[in-house]
């Protein structure tokens, strides 16, 4: 077989590999909080707040931009992408999407980041959430015959906690959409990002 043909090769074994690794996700919100034995665990992750096609990891979560799908509801948050945002700081430039969270707003948690860019006024102020990354798979056979794939892909935290409060911390958490939902998730066992110093990227009326 010669280069070209095992180039080709190659590059199909790429694109099977990643798409192997590829699930149906959701990002779910939830209530964290901590338990009798010091851990932190995370409860209700009964709303969907997006879905899409991706590859969840430990520590971060690489969505298809093509597959988002934003999911209506109820608790005081939504998603946003940050190209929509009316009132944007320089820190949306990172950001393809945000959450709007209006509970925040009410109870004044984001005043003091509004304040400074002169955004203050409610509601609905924007948290950046996903980033724009390139990724590329490779396998090399040797030193002169080598491919890949370059895909897209937006980068999100696998677990996401927001600010304390009372004790309590709201999470978006992303979950396998073809398994059951934990009804109790230890983030010890897989990863969390907790969210001091967010980003607030802007804000829409």
């Amino acid at each position: 077989m010669d280069d070209d043909c095992l180039r080709l090769v190659l590059r199909y074994l790429c694109g099977l590999h990643v798409q192997r690794n590829v699930r149906t996700l959701h990002a779910k919100l939830g209530l964290g909080e901590q338990n009798d034995e010091d851990e932190m665990v995370v409860k209700e992750l009964d709303t969907t707040l997006v879905t899409f096609d991706g590859i969840v990891g430990q520590k971060e979560t690489f969505l298809l931009p093509e597959t988002v799908h934003h999911c209506v509801h109820d608790r005081g948050f939504r998603v946003i992408s940050t190209s929509q945002l009316e009132n944007a700081r320089p820190e949306a430039t990172g950001y393809q999407l945000g959450f709007l969270d209006s509970c925040g707003d009410e109870c004044g948690e984001y005043d003091s980041e509004c304040s400074e860019d002169d955004q203050e006024g409610r509601p609905y102020t924007c948290l950046g959430w996903a980033r724009k990354k390139r990724v590329t798979y490779s396998i090399r056979l040797s030193r002169a015959i080598c491919e890949s794939v370059t895909f897209d892909v937006l980068v999100v935290p696998t677990s996401w906690w927001g600010t304390c409060y009372e004790g309590e911390w709201w999470v978006v958490q992303i979950v396998d959409a073809k398994k059951p939902v934990p009804a109790e998730l230890n983030l010890d066992t897989c990863g969390y990002e907790v969210m001091a110093g967010y980003d607030v990227v802007g804000k829409s009326f």
